[in-house]
């Protein structure tokens, strides 16, 4: 929300932002960390249909490799990651 508001009136600082909300700034931005993309959504979905599809048997490495013959272009380190999120 704060973050939507900040990209309209860009003259707003964060902190003041969070105090006229009543968050405190850590709370702001463990909540964007928290946040997954539309693209990193999209990504887990693929994930989800190919680890059905092979009974949950890839790892990482060969999750990167089935993504990336899909035409998405992504790391071992960045799969890995999105694995871990709760699916």
């Amino acid at each position: 929300m704060i973050v939507d508001v900040k990209k309209a009136n860009p003259q707003y600082k964060t902190k003041e932002l969070c105090l006229l909300f009543g968050l405190s700034v850590s709370t702001h931005y463990y909540h964007l960390t928290q946040e997954t993309s539309e693209s990193d959504q999209l990504i887990i979905n693929e994930i989800k249909k190919i680890a059905i599809e092979h009974r949950h048997a890839y790892g990482k490495r060969r999750m990167k490799e089935e993504l990336n013959n899909k035409d998405i272009s992504i790391g071992v380190y960045k799969t890995a990651s999105l694995m871990k999120k709760p699916m």
